[in-house]
């Protein structure tokens, strides 16, 4: 893992030379992007496991919805993910 350098309540993270990588703390404007990599992940690795169409349903608006009840809801392990520039890259969550 790179070098860790605080900022503004977030952690940025050097993972290769002239790059950032941000984690931080979700808020629910986060929401939307969250359940877009959300969706995408699923369809991306289970979607050679299952029946073809298992996965149509799922929907990102839904999905993001989900995610305002989860990070309004207080839950503390829900994280805003990682970001290089304006591109989210993942997200994070653990506990209750």
């Amino acid at each position: 893992m790179g070098t860790q350098n605080r900022s503004r309540g977030a952690r940025r993270y050097t993972v290769e030379p002239d790059s950032d990588f941000l984690v931080r703390r979700a808020g629910v404007e986060d929401a939307l992007q969250i359940a877009d990599v959300h969706v995408a992940a699923w369809r991306e690795t289970y979607g050679p496991l299952l029946p073809a169409g298992a996965l149509d349903s799922l929907d990102a608006g839904e999905r993001a919805q989900k995610w305002v009840g989860i990070i309004a809801g207080g839950c503390r392990g829900a994280g805003g993910g990682g970001r290089r520039g304006y591109r989210r890259l993942g997200f994070g969550r653990a506990g209750t």
